[in-house]
């Protein structure tokens, strides 16, 4: 778990971000002995991830740990595209480090992790993804999934063979198609979108999104100031019995101004 505090933007430093506030909360769950999440949230560099990690005994909080912690190494760079280049350099060398690690060692059958990132520039945002870890965006009263999910689920649901509402209590919905280390190759997906000020980013572990719907969600965030917003969304999920970790980043754009839609 790695937080860098709520605003560390350096006024001495035109080339970093917009301003940008945070509040990442993380916890077993009501069901769990440990925790497998990890999450990493920089302001300074307008970046932020969570990674839900898999694998027998420990393992799984070793890989999303070693995602979380190979990102303090990542230097900040006023282009966005560098610093979405910089961090799936990063993420691929973290999937190599694993896949050599399951290799050399006869007692470790698998180890992997997703992983959702956030980074933040001047006018747009980019998230970089593998697994079912999520992003939304919360604007002017509307939540709008910024990722898709790698499961079978979401498979199944992009054929027909399923729909949004029996697929949350599918028996086979954790079941991930992508994630970091996992298999010998990584494939990851990424996006970008415009920013505007008053923009709120969720990021999380389908530890929350299990345990409310998508209207809650948004009625959680609008609910006060992000620190208050971050605690009534962990609250809400432990109290419903959240039988996984649960780890979430709300990252609130503060001075961001309105995006040039024909950006690229």
């Amino acid at each position: 778990m790695i937080d860098h505090g709520t605003n560390r933007k350096s006024l001495g430093k035109p080339s970093l971000p917009a301003a940008f506030r945070s509040a990442a909360r993380t916890h077993a769950g009501a069901a769990r002995d440990t925790n497998q999440d990890a999450f990493i949230s920089r302001n300074d560099l307008g970046l932020w991830a969570v990674a839900d990690g898999m694998g027998g005994h420990a393992s799984g909080e070793v890989a999303s740990r070693m995602l979380t912690e190979g990102m303090e190494a990542i230097g900040a760079d006023s282009d966005l595209g560098r610093l979405g280049a910089q961090v799936q350099a990063k993420i691929q060398e973290t999937h190599d480090a694993m896949t050599r690690r399951v290799s050399d060692d006869g007692a470790l059958n698998a180890m992997g992790s997703t992983i959702v990132v956030l980074l933040g520039g001047q006018s747009k945002i980019e998230c970089i993804w593998a697994g079912d870890s999520r992003i939304y965006r919360h604007r002017d009263g509307c939540m709008t999934r910024l990722t898709r999910d790698h499961s079978l689920v979401q498979q199944m649901i992009d054929s027909g063979a399923l729909d949004e509402e029996t697929a949350k209590n599918h028996p086979q919905r954790n079941v991930i198609t992508r994630a970091v280390g996992a298999q010998s190759s990584l494939a990851l997906d990424s996006r970008s979108d415009s920013l505007a000020s008053g923009d709120k980013y969720l990021l999380c572990t389908d530890g929350l999104y299990n345990m409310l719907s998508d209207d809650e969600l948004s009625t959680l965030i609008s609910a006060g100031p992000i620190n208050e917003a971050a605690d009534l969304l962990m609250a809400t999920a432990l109290a419903r019995g959240a039988g996984d970790n649960v780890t979430l980043i709300l990252v609130e754009v503060v001075n961001g101004e309105k995006a040039q839609r024909n950006e690229s």
